[in-house]
């Protein structure tokens, strides 16, 4: 399948996605940012994104383009913008400044998006009650707050959210509903007490498992043996959501059998990735497991016999070629 690219201007900072040109999927795992690193799209590979809602063939934007919003919509109800609101624009064509340039109704993509989206944490209003990352529905026409990403919690000064359209994108702060007030008389209501924080959650993400592969053989196109899978590199994500700091184990299981494990301390909102490095793995299956993340991987001894049994073929025939023509050289005349 041939492969084409679109660009993401984000606030002038320009990245290049590389794109199936007629499956809409990107080709790898991509993060831009503006030109300060305080916005940030994380895209995973193999994620359609398409110009409009209709997935045919080559439809996806040729640049998606991210600016301040000149003309945002209204705030929700109980809502404070927190900073600018960003305008999330597909254009069918690169150059998107031509004024004939055709947008696309909206941008979709075939599975969430991640974005994070920094804001001054000076900006919040008095009274806050939550910050977080919404988008614009203008099938709804309302602002919605997006699904938080999975096992990651948002940092001072940054809201983060799945997408799975572009439009209008901002920081919200949520204020408390105006209530009436109380009838004369009435007692003033003691002050709510602060609930103690909760204690340390760990959760575990982005298991990845990279097996060893080496090569035997002449140069890169005659290859005798493969080894493949003798030692493996396996790496987790852990994340402390919860309110206090805690210690966690991280343990490494190999079909079933503890191998290794790491100890250490998060804090909260803390995430560390741990890494195991195994060697000396004999051919065969091995299911892997880390915390309640799984996965699998195959340690195998390919030999080419084919090129082996051939390379001693053609040395055979050529050292009897070699001894016949000696043969024919020395025998006397007549």
């Amino acid at each position: 399948c041939p492969s084409c690219s679109l660009e993401i201007d984000m606030l002038g900072e320009i990245a290049e996605i590389d794109i199936g040109c007629c499956s809409n999927q990107t080709l790898h795992n991509y993060e831009p940012s503006d030109p300060d690193d305080l916005h940030f799209l994380l895209i995973d590979s193999a994620t359609a994104v398409i110009c409009g809602e209709t997935a045919d063939c080559g439809n996806y934007p040729r640049i998606i383009v991210m600016r301040e919003a000149e003309d945002p919509e209204e705030e929700p109800e109980n809502g404070v913008f927190v900073g600018p609101v960003y305008d999330f624009t597909g254009y069918e064509w690169s150059n998107w400044e031509d004024p004939d340039c055709p947008k696309c109704d909206t941008v979709t993509f075939g599975k969430a998006v991640s974005a994070l989206i920094g804001y001054d944490p000076d900006d919040l209003p008095e009274g806050t009650v939550m910050v977080g990352l919404y988008v614009f529905d203008p099938a709804l026409g309302e602002w919605v707050l997006s699904q938080p990403m999975p096992g990651v919690v948002a940092g001072i000064g940054q809201a983060n959210g799945l997408v799975n359209h572009f439009s209008q994108l901002a920081v919200i702060a949520e204020l408390p509903a105006e209530s009436a007030p109380p009838p004369p008389g009435t007692p003033a209501p003691s002050p709510p007490t602060e609930p103690a924080p909760s204690p340390a959650h760990f959760v575990t993400d982005a298991l990845t498992i990279s097996p060893s592969q080496v090569r035997t053989g002449i140069g890169n196109a005659l290859t005798f043996m493969v080894r493949a899978g003798e030692s493996a590199r396996i790496a987790a994500n852990v994340s402390n959501d919860g309110g206090q700091e805690g210690n966690y184990t991280a343990a490494l299981k190999i079909n079933g059998e503890i191998i290794s494990s790491k100890d250490f301390a998060l804090q909260p909102g803390q995430s560390q990735q741990v890494i195991f490095t195994v060697t000396e793995i004999e051919p065969g299956q091995y299911a892997v497991q880390i915390g309640d993340l799984s996965g699998e991987f195959e340690a195998l001894i390919w030999v080419n016999w084919w090129l082996i049994g051939g390379l001693i073929a053609g040395v055979t025939l050529l050292a009897w070629y070699y001894g016949y023509y000696r043969r024919r050289r020395l025998r006397p005349p007549g």
